[in-house]
């Protein structure tokens, strides 16, 4: 019976020795820093992101009559909130002749865009947000002005015509 006991327990001693040795694995690992790089790719804003239009002016430009004021609306038409910094505005011209021309670009044939002044620039300073739209007077902004001062020559082509106003923005 003692050789019996004996075996019992050399089977419960090797049972230790392999929990232990077992458990040993377990815990035998290295420890070790690292360092890697990654990437996230910044998109751009299309460059035709914002549509500019004036309303107004109210009452008709005549010359020497004074300054008139008129609304900036710029629309964002992307889809994504985008921040509009200054307008830029001046008299629409037709190519190189020093004419005016209308909104659509068309030649006032006589017509100079010296004989106007506009104001030449507002600043929003505003995100726009996406599919949406601001006002210059809703931002509560001065509102920008178009003017014809009166000239010491004949401004009879300008009578009855359309004058553009051409805009232009920057992001900042």
């Amino acid at each position: 019976m003692k050789r019996f006991t004996h075996k019992k327990t050399a089977a419960v001693a090797l049972t230790a020795v392999l929990a232990l040795g077992g458990g040993g694995i377990a815990y035998a690992y290295f420890t070790s820093g690292g360092s890697g790089t990654g990437s996230a790719e910044v998109g751009t804003s299309p460059s035709d992101a914002f549509t500019i239009s004036a309303a107004g002016p109210y009452a008709a430009l005549l010359p020497g009559n004074g300054p008139q004021s008129f609304d900036v609306r710029v629309a964002n038409t992307t889809g994504l909130d985008s921040y509009i910094g200054t307008v830029y505005m001046g008299i629409a011209t037709y190519g190189d002749s020093g004419d005016a021309a209308t909104a659509a670009g068309d030649d006032i044939p006589g017509c100079l865009a010296s004989w106007f002044t506009v104001t030449p620039s507002i600043d929003f300073d505003e995100v726009v947000p996406a599919d949406g739209n601001v006002t210059s007077t809703g931002l509560g902004v001065d509102a920008p002005t178009i003017e014809m001062p009166a000239a010491s020559v004949d401004q009879d082509p300008c009578q009855g015509a359309s004058v553009g106003i051409a805009f232009s923005t920057t992001g900042s």
